[in-house]
């Protein structure tokens, strides 16, 4: 008989290997358009919504919408993209290497969303504990385990304002 830890493993393990995948394409590689397709496209609407907001002087109002738009793909195609992975992959300030890990047992937000958290292994002391970031996770029947979140920000509604 296999115990139930073996088994609970298990179970975590797709969502823990998709946390970690996306992990390495963003962190440690540094490939913004491998993590883009692990992404959900929620975040990704989120996450073009933020970055061209900051380009609003820049952008006009019709070029911003077909841009959001675009990017909710999962191989981008549009003129922005590249400008985009460049500020998103060179503002990068978390050393994250293959020194670290995911936690295991991700703590339960809703039946389809897990909260798994990276963490800085080797690094055990009770007076610092070691470097974490959480990695809300979301369940699709269709793309599997995706990015909903990260670093513990707020859900928030995919907006210009």
């Amino acid at each position: 008989m296999v115990p139930k830890h073996y088994l609970l493993y298990a179970a975590h393990a797709p969502v823990s290997n998709a946390a970690w995948a996306f992990t390495q394409a963003f962190w440690i590689q540094g490939d913004m358009r491998a993590a883009w397709r692990m992404v959900h496209p929620y975040l990704r609407r989120r996450w073009a919504c933020e970055w061209l907001c900051n380009l609003m002087g820049h952008v006009d109002t019709r070029h911003r919408d077909q841009a959001a738009d675009a990017f909710l793909e999962d191989w981008v195609d549009h003129e922005l993209w590249d400008s985009f992975e460049f500020s998103q992959t060179s503002r990068i300030s978390m050393q994250i290497d293959h020194s670290w890990g995911v936690r295991a047992n991700p703590e339960c937000v809703t039946l389809d969303t897990l909260l798994v958290t990276l963490v800085k292994i080797g690094q055990v002391s009770k007076l610092a504990p070691p470097p974490e970031i959480p990695l809300l996770m979301h369940y699709d029947a269709v793309c599997g385990w995706q990015l909903l979140g990260f670093h513990g920000e707020k859900g928030m509604t995919p907006s210009w304002r």
